[in-house]
C-alpha cells in the first residue's frame, strides 16, 4: 500500500508527456514558366540576361507568397519567329517535363524610348518604358487560360547597363529598373488572381 502511494505521489508531480506535433502539408500549385522571348533585342542590349531575368524575377516573388512551387525553363514557348501561339501538345509536354500544373510563358514586346511632343510641338520629353505581354496555360490540358498587357514608364530615357546584375538592387536602383519592378508586382497580382480558382491537381 505505502508503495502504491508512493507512486500515485510521484505521478502527481511528473511532467506530462509531450504532445506530439502533428504536421499541417501546406499544399502549394506547380508552375512554370519559361524564357521571355525578346521582339526587338536592340532595344534591351543594356540589360543583363532580360530574357531569363524577368521570369526568374516573377517565380521569385510568388513563390515567397507562399502559394506555388516554382520551376523555369530556359527554353522558349509562346513565340517563335512568327511568335504563333503554341499547341497544346507543346504546352502539355513543358508541363509533363517540369511536373507543373501550370504553363507561363511570355514576351518583351518593347523596351524602347517614347518622344512625346508638348506646346504646339515646340517641346519635346523622352522616357523609356517597359511592355510585356505574358500568357497562362493549363499544363494537364494544354488550353489557353488568361492573357497580360502590361505596360510602364520609367522616368528618363537612362540607359541601365549590363554590369547591374537584372533583380539586383543596383538594377532596381536605375529609373527603368523601377518601371520594370513595377511591371513584375503587377505580373504576379495577375498570376495569383487567374489562378486562385484553380483546384489542387
Amino acid at each position: 500500500l505505502i508503495f502504491s502511494l508512493s507512486l500515485s505521489a510521484c505521478s502527481l508531480f511528473a511532467k506530462p508527456k509531450p504532445v506530439p506535433v502533428v504536421e499541417h502539408r501546406v499544399l502549394k500549385k506547380k508552375i512554370v514558366m519559361t524564357g521571355f522571348a525578346v521582339k526587338v533585342p536592340l532595344q534591351v542590349q543594356d540589360l543583363d540576361d532580360v530574357a531569363q531575368g524577368i521570369p526568374r524575377e516573377m517565380l521569385s516573388r510568388l513563390e515567397r507568397s507562399g502559394n506555388f512551387l516554382t520551376r523555369q525553363s530556359k527554353d522558349l514557348l509562346s513565340f517563335d519567329i512568327k511568335q504563333d501561339s503554341p499547341s497544346a501538345k507543346l504546352v502539355k509536354q513543358v508541363a509533363a517535363d517540369n511536373d507543373a500544373q501550370f504553363v507561363v510563358a511570355g514576351e518583351v514586346r518593347n523596351a524602347g524610348i517614347r518622344s512625346d511632343k508638348k506646346f504646339l510641338g515646340m517641346w519635346e520629353t523622352r522616357s523609356r518604358h517597359i511592355e510585356i505581354e505574358f500568357t497562362i496555360y493549363d499544363g494537364m490540358t494544354g488550353a489557353f487560360l488568361s492573357r497580360h498587357h502590361l505596360y510602364r514608364p520609367a522616368e528618363d530615357e537612362g540607359k541601365v547597363g549590363r554590369d547591374k546584375p537584372f533583380g539586383s538592387v543596383a538594377f532596381y536602383a536605375t529609373n527603368f529598373g523601377k518601371a520594370i519592378d513595377a511591371v513584375l508586382e503587377e505580373s504576379v497580382a495577375w498570376i495569383r488572381k487567374d489562378l486562385a480558382a484553380f483546384p489542387m491537381m
